[in-house]
């Protein structure tokens, strides 16, 4: 996937449906992480997956979420 723009040290880039497992382990999963947001933490992969695809279909109304990576140094 190709990188929207970089930093030294990240790299910003769409996110693709690979990313659900690494989304849904890192971050969605998580009960601290939503505690002051507007979304509940998953329950399982399956429920990432299905808000991940949405959100890459809005890539086609050109309504871009991005997602970032480290640099390996």
């Amino acid at each position: 996937m190709k990188a929207i723009f970089t930093s030294p040290r990240l790299y910003f880039r769409k996110f693709v449906i690979e990313d659900a497992p690494a989304i849904y382990k890192n971050w969605t999963s998580n009960e601290d992480v939503p505690k002051f947001l507007t979304w509940n933490a998953h329950k399982n992969l399956e429920e990432t997956k299905s808000v991940l695809e949405k959100r890459i279909e809005e890539y086609k109304n050109r309504y871009i979420k991005l997602t970032n990576f480290y640099k390996k140094l």
